[in-house]
C-alpha cells in the first residue's frame, strides 16, 4: 500500500488525487480538496491540499449546529513544478485526531513527522 511522504512525485493531478484518494480509502477515512490554485491559462491546478472531511471549525452563527469538522490537522499539499512539468508533495501531516470508520482508535499517533518544504513554482 502507498504511503505519502515529502518529496514524492506525480506525472499529472490525476494521479497524485489518484493515490492520495486510495491511500485516505484504504485507510477509512475520505479527503477533500481545499485551498487550490489554478494556472490562469491553462486551468490546470499548480497547487493543492488534501485535507482529511474532519479538518477545519464550524465558524457558524447556530451554536447547537452538529458538524462533523473536529480540526483534523491531517494535510497533504502539492505543487506543480515547472522545470519537470510534475507534481510533489511538499506538506505531510498524516495525523489525525480521531477514529476511522469502524475503528474506534484515537489514530492520534504520527505516521509522518510534520513538515513543510520550501519549493519554486
Amino acid at each position: 500500500m502507498y504511503t505519502p511522504a515529502i518529496g514524492d512525485k506525480f506525472v499529472s493531478f490525476e494521479a497524485a488525487y489518484t493515490s492520495i484518494s486510495a491511500f485516505a480509502a484504504a485507510n477509512n477515512f475520505s479527503i477533500v480538496l481545499r485551498n487550490t490554485s489554478k494556472n490562469k491559462e491553462s486551468g490546470e491546478y499548480v497547487a493543492a491540499a488534501f485535507r482529511c472531511d474532519k479538518s477545519g471549525k464550524y465558524e457558524g452563527k447556530n451554536a447547537n449546529y452538529i458538524t462533523k469538522r473536529i480540526g483534523c490537522p491531517f494535510k497533504i499539499r502539492i505543487y506543480f513544478l515547472k522545470h519537470t512539468k510534475e507534481y510533489r508533495i511538499s506538506t505531510c501531516i498524516l495525523t489525525h485526531v480521531h477514529g476511522h470508520g469502524d475503528n474506534n482508535d484515537d489514530h492520534s499517533q504520527n505516521i509522518n513527522v510534520k513538515y513543510t518544504s520550501k519549493h519554486q513554482r
